[in-house]
């Protein structure tokens, strides 16, 4: 079983926040910005967190969009994904 830790994290205006998921041994893994409705663009943000702590991947999570049949995980750089496919894959 895999053992994450999580951070909440904040730009300076305060009106843009993600959370940083750290695998075994404090390893940026991943960054999750959640939406409820459907986001066209990904959010600035996202990439600029990327670029400052070094996550694997980024992902804009969307409720309101049906699921995908794909890892969200073989993409770099900030991706829009399903929640329903998110969710399936973080088993």
């Amino acid at each position: 079983m895999r053992t994450l830790s999580f951070f909440p994290l904040l730009t300076a205006s305060k009106c843009d926040a993600a959370l940083l998921f750290e695998d075994i041994g404090n390893t940026p893994w991943h960054l999750v910005k959640a939406k409820t409705a459907s986001a066209r663009e990904i959010n600035p943000a996202l990439a600029h967190f990327q670029h400052q702590t070094g996550a694997r991947h980024a992902f804009h999570v969307v409720f309101q969009l049906p699921y995908v049949a794909r890892s969200c995980f073989e993409a770099d750089a900030p991706v829009i994904v399903p929640a329903a496919t998110f969710l399936s894959q973080l088993v």
